[in-house]
């Protein structure tokens, strides 16, 4: 099998306490034929910052593979990963959340998917395990959809920013990832998506996913803004889009931007959308009446709602 180089790009802000696992996890892939960015977002003399560099310095002394980049100041994610891609000098870059973890076998699986299929796919996925701050599993993604995706990904986001293995060549022509203050990687994949529509995934976990109350982009009014922008910015696409398709991404975005007031825990305003968006008539009633039942129950009881899922499923295979 050829081994092109890939770039495995770790962006980090605030959170140092999980990156040494992040990196180990790039480092610990059966694929060797890698090298890790280290894009370091904190203030160049913040405490974290320190902390990140001593600590990225020691594991690249043990291993060349490991490169540390200092951003200077803070300048958001969507900065740091492009910078991080621009640096690459891989064939595929994967991104990689500093609390987030690749499985052993991700890259290898992902590259061998790559030479496999028929066509020229942009990115390659896989599934999800969903993880606390401890690192017990408390869920799991499986989304079994491949070929031209680029609609099915308008209306939902098809994966999380550490799945895919991506074509550097595709990521660089859709100009990276686009600045809007959250759904990043929904925006990202949208952008590829628009330059290369194809899309394949592992039969197999690849990543582990880290869920935690802490302070990230998605638990603050950032949330809501960000949904809102990138239902406006999805509007661009609609000239190559039947009118059917539209309806569809519309009634999606509609239900995005609810599930963040509520993801906010802003009851209050999740109502107040739904009887002013223009939207509501072109959602289904099943849906309609999830919207209802996640007024009344809120953000902690849709939490405490999917760990029964996880645990009935779990216990029932």
């Amino acid at each position: 099998m050829n081994a092109p180089l890939v770039s495995i790009i770790i962006t980090t802000y605030k959170r140092s306490a999980f990156l040494e696992d992040a990196i180990q996890s790039a480092l610990g892939q059966t694929y060797k034929n890698i090298e890790v960015l280290v894009m370091d977002d904190n203030d160049s003399s913040s405490n974290f910052s320190i902390e990140v560099r001593n600590a990225v310095n020691t594991i690249a002394q043990q291993d060349p593979r490991v490169h540390y980049y200092s951003m200077g100041k803070n300048g958001g994610a969507v900065r740091a990963r492009n910078t991080g891609a621009q640096k690459a000098q891989g064939e595929y870059i994967n991104f990689l959340d500093d609390d987030d973890l690749l499985l052993p076998n991700k890259i290898e699986q992902q590259i061998r998917k790559f030479e496999e299929i028929d066509y020229q796919a942009g990115m390659v996925g896989g599934y999800e395990l969903l993880i606390d701050k401890e690192g017990n599993i408390t869920g799991q993604r499986k989304n079994q959809i491949s070929g031209n995706v680029f609609v099915e990904n308008l209306s939902t986001c098809i994966c999380q920013t550490s799945v895919p293995l991506i074509r550097k060549d595709v990521f660089m022509s859709a100009h990276g990832f686009g600045e809007i203050p959250s759904s990043q990687e929904h925006y990202m994949l949208a952008r590829v998506l628009s330059q290369n529509p194809y899309y394949d995934y592992i039969d197999d976990y690849v990543v582990k996913i880290r869920h935690y109350e802490g302070p990230r982009i998605s638990n603050g009014s950032g949330k809501i803004k960000g949904s809102i922008l990138l239902a406006e910015k999805f509007k661009q696409y609609y000239p190559k889009l039947t009118d059917k398709q539209i309806k569809q991404i519309e009634a999606s975005m509609c239900n995005n931007i609810f599930m963040a007031y509520i993801q906010v825990n802003d009851r209050f305003g999740a109502l107040k959308y739904l009887i002013t968006s223009n939207n509501l008539y072109k959602i289904s009633p099943l849906r309609i009446f999830k919207m209802f039942a996640y007024l009344c129950i809120g953000k902690s009881g849709i939490k405490y709602m999917q760990k029964l899922i996880y645990r009935f499923r779990s216990n029932n295979k």
